[in-house]
């Protein structure tokens, strides 16, 4: 019989290690698709890393409660996600729209898009050289933006939102206008610098809970003194989107 790969443990061993029965892990992978392993040619099962990193992570999702199959499919998601981060820093280096969009499919596809652009995506785009920076924000923008066509329904506090002028940059905002959106608030997007008398004259007619002014260069944010209530946010947008929240 062919020693197995190197690296890689047949099903029996790698029951041992992992502590699930070989008759867990057959049904794991039929019934959820956890995963596919490679085989021997002589149709053995072999495991490695990526397949102890997803039962592991299934027995800690069950282990807290959450059944089987749900666990299953954030596992698979986490790992789609694992893999479309490389595949979208690569697109964007090479100006492959198509296979940026896949990428982006992959990681935007769960249930929180917006913590996805928070903690996966923008690190990606922090590391691209400026040029494809500009491409490559572009294109997430058009894909947040498409995520809030129905954000003004709805009976929720409501919040005005727009980037101060001169800030052209509008993921944050975007991703803090979906969380808060999210929380069940409705949404007013003025988008990318937003003149001060635009911020005035919606909100003296709309009369929001909140004004939010949204930066991302920090000199800016601080140089920033309406002559109206606001909250100006400059950071962690997630964290910005829970305080307004509570």
């Amino acid at each position: 019989m062919p020693a197995p790969v190197s690296g890689s443990l047949r099903i029996g061993a790698f029951s041992r290690r992992v502590g699930i029965s070989a008759a867990v892990l057959r049904a794991w992978e039929t019934r959820y698709g956890l995963f596919t392993p490679d085989r021997t040619t002589g149709g053995y099962r072999l495991y490695g890393a990526e397949e102890e990193r997803r039962v592991r992570r299934m027995r800690a999702l069950i282990a807290r409660g959450m059944a089987a199959a749900e666990s299953a499919r954030q596992v698979l998601a986490e790992a789609g996600e694992r893999a479309a981060r490389p595949e979208l820093a690569m697109a964007w280096r090479a100006l492959d729209a198509d296979g940026a969009q896949q990428a982006l499919d992959a990681l935007l596809g769960g249930p929180k898009p917006e913590v996805a652009v928070a903690r996966k995506v923008l690190p990606v785009l922090a590391e691209l050289p400026a040029e494809r920076r500009h491409f490559a924000q572009r294109m997430v923008e058009t894909r947040l933006l498409g995520l809030g066509t129905t954000w003004h329904d709805g009976s929720g506090p409501l919040a005005l939102a727009g980037c101060g002028p001169g800030e052209h940059d509008t993921i944050e905002l975007l991703v803090l206008a979906l969380a808060l959106r999210r929380r069940g608030w409705r949404l007013v997007y003025l988008g990318a610098d937003t003149p001060v008398s635009v911020f005035e004259s919606i909100a003296a007619a709309l009369v929001p809970e909140c004004i939010i002014v949204g930066f991302r260069d920090a000199e800016r944010a601080q140089d920033f003194d309406p002559p109206f209530r606001a909250t100006i946010v400059c950071g962690d947008p997630l964290a910005a989107a829970a305080a307004l929240a509570r």
